[in-house]
């Protein structure tokens, strides 16, 4: 028997390697499927390409220039694009203030806010299964199986979405 395990899909925006490299790391250590940016830039070619149940922003993403909210342009683009319902973002921030958090929160939907001199692994990652629960609506234990060797799509023929059929 073949099983798929559905999986929550994050992508990871920041800056600083470390940073992404190890929120990466963490996530995946959890079954999530994650992608990584370097610059709002990136990361909106990401969301071009695909679709994300959460994103884990970064505040600021020039440590040069503190003005500078990469995380908040990409939750614009977010709201442009109609995805700001589908898809929930975490803000991380090493420089940021609790007035930017709090407007992120009023503006925006953004599900958690982590200062990275407070940032502990473990409290995140029970955010973000809690995310994914209440907020996402995913549900990450759900495994679907079925018999070898029908494809997914074959798997997926059956499947009845509020009485109708779901078609190809």
């Amino acid at each position: 028997m073949d099983v798929f395990v559905k999986r929550g899909r994050i992508l990871v925006m920041d800056d600083e390697e470390a940073w992404r490299d190890e929120l990466a790391e963490t996530l995946r250590r959890n079954d999530f499927l994650v992608d990584t940016a370097s610059t709002a830039e990136y990361a909106i070619k990401l969301l071009d390409e695909g679709f994300y149940h959460l994103l884990v922003l970064d505040l600021c993403m020039d440590e040069m220039d503190q003005a500078n909210e990469g995380g908040i342009t990409l939750l614009k683009e977010l709201e442009k694009r109609g995805l700001s319902d589908a898809t929930r973002a975490v803000m991380l921030s090493a420089y940021g203030t609790r007035e930017q958090m709090r407007d992120v929160f009023k503006d925006y939907n953004v599900a958690d806010f982590f200062f990275k001199d407070q940032f502990s692994n473990r409290t995140f990652v029970k955010d973000v299964h809690r995310i994914f629960l209440n907020d996402v609506k995913v549900n990450l234990q759900l495994d679907i199986n079925w018999q070898a060797p029908y494809r997914l799509e074959r798997a997926t023929r059956d499947i009845l979405i509020d009485g109708q059929r779901v078609e190809d």
